[in-house]
């Protein structure tokens, strides 16, 4: 139940987590159709840890450059 909770929270759609269920209670020979399908998943996890990191690069880039109002602004 918790690697199913993991795949869950890092985003495996709930009829793939079905499928992978279905595919252990099957036993061992179904391996390679799992392990085919975390990494799958994990290629999607990878993909969406990329486009996270360039939408904190562009946070981050906002907060350095700023762009409060002038009676915001810090001054030194």
């Amino acid at each position: 139940i918790a690697f199913l909770r993991n795949l869950r929270a890092a985003g495996m759609p709930v009829r793939e987590m079905r499928a992978y269920a279905r595919l252990v209670t099957k036993g061992d020979a179904t391996w390679p159709e799992r392990q085919a399908m975390l990494r799958k998943h994990r290629a999607r996890v990878e993909a969406m840890i990329r486009q996270l990191e360039a939408h904190r690069r562009v946070l981050d880039d906002k907060l350095r450059r700023g762009c409060a109002p002038p009676s915001l602004a810090q001054t030194d």
